[in-house]
């Protein structure tokens, strides 16, 4: 029996906009808060590192990246749209105005196919999200 997953990635910034370290709970409260939610959650710590420019000034980000994988169901999509937004306001990033990108608070998501009955066994990546774009229905 298969179904159908997503995989739904957060990259939180290591670091505010103005340079300074971004506390150890901030990213403790976001696996926490995905752990209640979803049971299970995933970080690779991995720095991610990234430039970008906003109104003239040139900023730069170390990330690192959170997901979830779970059941493809719009309410899934919904409350990690919202839960960007939230996002956005915990680690005080700006808003490019781009869709999906903030500063460091990237959302993306992708399907997965589970192929066997036994959660995490078999993932087969379906589509891939393509850049900072928010939720995709890819």
């Amino acid at each position: 029996m298969s179904r159908t997953l997503r995989r739904f990635e957060v990259l939180p910034p290591l670091r505010f906009n103005d340079g300074s370290q971004v506390p150890d709970e901030f990213v403790a409260d976001t696996l926490l808060e995905l752990e209640e939610r979803f049971g299970a959650v995933s970080c690779e710590t991995a720095t991610i590192r990234g430039q970008w420019r906003h109104e003239g000034q040139s900023y730069r980000d170390d990330l690192i990246r959170v997901f979830v994988d779970i059941a493809d169901d719009p309410a899934h999509r919904a409350f990690f749209t919202e839960f960007q937004d939230r996002l956005k306001g915990r680690f005080g990033r700006l808003d490019h105005g781009w869709d999906g990108f903030s500063g460091g608070i990237h959302l993306n998501s992708s399907r997965l196919l589970q192929s066997s009955g036994s959660p995490g066994s078999g993932l087969l990546p379906l589509a891939v999200a393509s850049g900072p774009r928010g939720v995709s229905e890819a």
